[in-house]
């Protein structure tokens, strides 16, 4: 199964965007989600675990998207 995620949440800046967002109290509803996620990112973080698969490439346009067979482009 592919699954592309193109969403500045789960970028490689992840954790500090979290970590800020806790930091700051700048989050919905001071929601627990980002204490869990912050928790599995920092299990993940301590296991050299990453979200990616590892033969993962970086989607940087809708181009690419289209070649991973991810998007279609229907006129």
């Amino acid at each position: 199964m592919l699954l592309p995620i193109k969403h500045y949440k789960f970028n490689a800046d992840l954790m500090r965007r979290t970590k800020d967002a806790l930091r700051e109290r700048n989050h919905a509803g001071n929601s627990s989600e980002y204490e869990a996620l912050a928790r599995l990112l920092d299990r993940m973080d301590s296991a050299k675990k990453r979200f990616t698969f590892k033969h993962s490439k970086p989607a940087t346009s809708f181009d690419a998207f289209a070649d991973s067979g991810n998007a279609i482009l229907e006129l």
